[in-house]
């Protein structure tokens, strides 16, 4: 799951007081909450990482993008 919606799905925390502390867009703030967001830039992401409290990291977004690999068997 996207790490940012699920800090903001649990921290109940609105879009408007996340904004306040994070200088994106609305419409980029959307972006980074969809099911396909895009990868910020280091400065954004040291601004999720302060925001949230260290609760999305880079090696999070980075594993919700990059799933593991499938162990493959050979019969």
């Amino acid at each position: 799951m996207n790490p940012l919606r699920q800090w903001f799905d649990t921290t109940g925390i609105t879009r408007e007081e996340f904004l306040a502390k994070v200088p994106i867009s609305q419409s980029y703030l959307t972006m980074l909450l969809s099911e396909t967001p895009p990868w910020p830039s280091r400065a954004v992401l040291r601004l999720l990482v302060e925001a949230t409290d260290g609760a999305v990291t880079a090696d999070k977004w980075l594993a919700q993008n990059n799933p593991p690999p499938q162990r493959i068997t050979r019969d």
